[in-house]
C-alpha cells in the first residue's frame, strides 16, 4: 500500500495534488489477493464499471483508493443483506 503524503509530487511539476489524508492507495496484486480475485478480473471489472476505476501512478503502475474499494465492498454487502434469504438448508430434515 502507498500512503499519500505532503512530500509526493503526483503531477510531476512541483505542484502537489490535494487528497484527503485518509486515502491509501492499494496496488493491483495486493488488492487482488485481498478480494480473492485475479488481477485480470480487476482490470475487466474496472473497465466495464463493475469496480472502481484505478488511479494511474506512473506509466506502468496503477492503484485503487482504499476508500473507494471499501465503499464498493460495503455496497456488495448491502446488496447481499437486502436480497431475500436463500438458505440451502431450509428444506433439510434434521431428524436422525
Amino acid at each position: 500500500m502507498y500512503q499519500l503524503s505532503h512530500q509526493d509530487d503526483l503531477e510531476g511539476n512541483g505542484m502537489l495534488q490535494q487528497a484527503p489524508e485518509d486515502h491509501t492507495i492499494i496496488r493491483k496484486a495486493p488488492l487482488a489477493k485481498r478480494l480473492g480475485v485475479s488481477r485480470a478480473w480487476l482490470e475487466r471489472a474496472a473497465k466495464d464499471g463493475r469496480f472502481p476505476k484505478p488511479i494511474q501512478l506512473s506509466a506502468r503502475s496503477v492503484g485503487w483508493l482504499s476508500t473507494e474499494v471499501d465503499a464498493w465492498l460495503k455496497a456488495r454487502a448491502a446488496e447481499r443483506d437486502a436480497a431475500p434469504a436463500n438458505n440451502p438448508f431450509e428444506d433439510f430434515d434434521y431428524e436422525d
